[in-house]
């Protein structure tokens, strides 16, 4: 697990394959999710067999980077 400084405020990236259950409903369709009551960024995997590795994780970290402008 990784964590990351934004504004002095630390939160948790968690990539996953599926989005906790209590944030289920709020995350469908969703590749990501920035919780700011517990500090958590989840990435959904990207699982799309037609991309490369490099390709999957560009996604993720595109993802990654929209949810981080999210909790700023």
């Amino acid at each position: 697990m990784k964590t990351v400084n934004i504004l002095g405020t630390d939160y948790e990236i968690r990539f996953v394959d599926e989005f906790p259950e209590y944030l289920k409903e709020v995350g469908e369709g969703a590749d990501g999710l920035c919780n700011w009551h517990d500090r958590d960024i989840f990435i959904k995997r990207c699982n799309d067999n037609d991309m490369t590795a490099a390709g999957r994780e560009r996604c993720d970290r595109d993802t990654l980077r929209h949810e981080i402008i999210h909790a700023y």
